[in-house]
């Protein structure tokens, strides 16, 4: 793949070293997207979100990424078109809605200050997707199991996982239970890296203070200066970045 992506020499095509695709940059990756028949667009927008270094380098690893998300995907969709399973009648799907907006809302109590994204980090996962629980499971999945249980879900685990996880992707993400904010928080990480090397120049403009920390006044002025077309949800954003429910962002974000 990091070789279609290279730009090919005119000369000799053929003339590539192992060192000559470690990286490509944003000009080659956008220009030869399109060569490749990619007719998608928002050839940056891609870019930005592939590169995890943030430093206007695509590199292998920041493409292995696609083959886990490709694997998720295809399951969903095979679950989608899939009619073999037997769907819940009208009272059971009334029943586990009710149980999953009790849960909803006992988590953004307990974990979130109010907050549902800033519940769902602290709690369940660090990212925005969460693989099913399962024996052997990874961090985030035992995470998630024992906050359920310590809310005393741990026997309505299947059900909310249904609820969860309605297309039996394997997969649970936070859109699905808080889309709003974490579109908010979604523009706002494009928002940045389309404006800044880093976070932590990120961080030092909206650091109005200079003392290392941002207080919810100085973000909602931050985000002001730097003309951010969300400013409006600026207390929800700063709810959903304040993972100590200290009302201070630190420098980590």
């Amino acid at each position: 793949m990091m070789l279609s992506l290279a730009e090919e020499e005119e000369e000799n095509p053929l003339s590539f070293s192992t060192k000559d695709v470690e990286c490509i940059p944003k000009e080659t990756f956008c220009k030869r997207l399109p060569e490749l028949n990619w007719k998608a667009g928002h050839e940056e927008l891609l870019f930005s979100v592939l590169d995890m270094d943030n430093d206007a380098l695509l590199k292998p690893h920041c493409l292995r990424w696609l083959g886990i998300e490709l694997k998720r995907l295809q399951k969903k969709r095979s679950a989608k078109a899939s009619t073999v399973k037997k769907k819940p009648s009208g009272l059971q799907q009334n029943m586990m809605e009710q149980e999953l907006l009790e849960f909803k809302e006992d988590l953004r109590r307990r974990f979130g200050g109010g907050n549902l994204t800033r519940a769902w980090r602290v709690a369940l996962s660090d990212t925005s997707v969460l693989p099913r629980p399962s024996r052997g499971q990874k961090q985030d999945g035992k995470r998630s199991t024992q906050a359920c249980a310590k809310m005393g879900y741990a026997k309505k685990g299947k059900d909310l996982w249904k609820m969860l996880d309605k297309t039996s992707s394997g997969f649970a993400s936070i859109d699905e239970i808080d889309p709003k904010t974490s579109q908010v928080l979604a523009h706002f990480k494009k928002f940045l890296d389309e404006r800044f090397k880093d976070y932590h120049a990120a961080f030092e403009e909206l650091d109005l203070d200079g003392i290392r920390k941002i207080r919810q006044r100085q973000f909602r002025e931050g985000l002001l200066k730097l003309r951010f077309p969300f400013h409006k949800q600026a207390a929800t954003l700063f709810a959903a970045l304040d993972l100590d429910g200290n009302h201070v962002i630190d420098e980590d974000l």
